[in-house]
């Protein structure tokens, strides 16, 4: 898959250990990413960035809501995803989802499923499977007219959309 149709974007604030790791981890794919970071200061290893020629790091005291209005400037795929600093991603599902909209041109989004953890008293890590309510059952918008599905989704509103690959030029449309 030609990854260059991709821009991970992840938002960040505060947590530069999470985000040295997401940083790490995305510099192994050849998705592109983009971070946005409000921290008050940059993060410490930024002058270790060269060595991810497919980052672009963006320092901004900006607001959140600002960040994110902001992507559209930086962001030139036809696709782009946010993935939160502690975020877990798969980057086969990101290829399959990327496959899905590339033959499906009237859906705007796709999404994998959510899978959360947690950790006990005794600090051993085990799953949550209710992570976003009934997302866990199958969840699935596939009625036949955008506008059907569109509703579908604002009736029981869950955050599917957000953390979801994305049209650009939605994206766009929408923020830009």
């Amino acid at each position: 898959m030609n990854n260059n149709l991709l821009t991970i974007v992840t938002p960040s604030y505060e947590r530069p250990n999470l985000l040295i790791r997401s940083i790490r981890f995305w510099s192994k794919t050849n998705f592109n990413h983009l971070v946005l970071d409000g921290s008050q200061n940059p993060n410490a290893i930024e002058n270790e960035f060269s060595n991810f020629p497919r980052l672009n790091y963006i320092h901004s005291n900006s607001s959140f809501h600002d960040r994110i209005c902001s992507i559209s400037k930086y962001v030139s795929t036809k696709y782009l995803v946010l993935v939160a600093d502690d975020d877990l991603c798969f980057p086969s599902v990101f290829e399959k989802c990327i496959k899905f909209l590339e033959s499906h041109e009237d859906y705007s989004s796709c999404i994998g499923r959510a899978i959360g953890f947690g950790i006990n008293n005794k600090g051993n890590v085990y799953p949550v499977d209710n992570v976003y309510g009934d997302m866990a059952n199958n969840y699935k918008i596939t009625d036949k007219e955008p506008l059907e599905r569109l509703n579908s989704h604002l009736i029981r509103y869950m955050p599917t959309n957000m953390y979801g690959i994305q049209r650009r030029e939605n994206w766009d449309f929408i923020i830009g």
